[in-house]
């Protein structure tokens, strides 16, 4: 991705992930993490960072879920080195982890925040239960689940998500920055919105829900 180029367009939010690992063509493996920290090398203060803890992929691409506080710890020395940087903007929990109380987790974010090595923390895919829960021990700074006019199953959370003033991020596409960036120009009536809706439910369509968790 072409970091530079979308700073330059006016964004300075950027999203990645210690899983997001790709490999070379001479077989080393190559962190978006790296990329990250080094097109930013020397202009931190000008950009907000994101990134995630928690997942790691195996294999055959389901997802190794480990957010024990001992990981996290080691997880985020990694990410600070990759990233060139001493502090995180805002560090994800990838996915729940079923084996970890949230307590647990928000109780290593405030540990980490209280060192200066985050600034603040979000769950990726969070539910009502387990966001209150986290948020009741150190405050959650944003949600990131996936959502669209095809990707509706979270719009029970957005009420949870209003009262604890949680906002949840948007795309990390280029075109789709671009697309969301003219959408503030798109004026829809309610029958029109209505009708929107309308369609969408009756489609079967195929929307991509994220790697398998084990």
């Amino acid at each position: 991705m072409p970091y530079r180029a979308v700073y330059d367009a006016g964004y300075t939010f950027f999203d990645t992930a210690e899983c997001y690992v790709g490999t070379r063509p001479d077989g080393t493996l190559s962190h978006n993490e790296d990329l990250v920290g080094k097109a930013f090398e020397g202009m931190r203060d000008e950009v907000v960072i994101a990134t995630k803890f928690g997942v790691t992929h195996a294999p055959d691409k389901t997802l190794i879920l480990d957010s024990a506080p001992d990981t996290i710890r080691a997880s985020v020395e990694g990410s600070l080195k990759r990233l060139r940087t001493d502090y995180i903007d805002l560090y994800y929990q990838h996915r729940i982890d079923p084996k970890v109380e949230p307590e647990d987790v928000a109780e290593a974010m405030a540990e980490l925040i209280g060192a200066g090595k985050i600034r603040a923390w979000g769950i990726s895919e969070a539910n009502e239960e387990y966001l209150r829960r986290a948020h009741a021990v150190c405050p959650v700074s944003a949600v990131q689940n996936r959502f669209s006019m095809m990707v509706r199953w979270h719009e029970g959370l957005f009420p949870v998500l209003e009262e604890l003033g949680i906002p949840i991020p948007g795309s990390r596409k280029v075109e789709r920055l671009r697309q969301n960036a003219r959408a503030s120009e798109l004026s829809l009536t309610a029958g029109e919105m209505q009708a929107i809706n309308a369609e969408l439910a009756k489609s079967d369509l195929l929307v991509f829900g994220g790697h398998k968790a084990r």
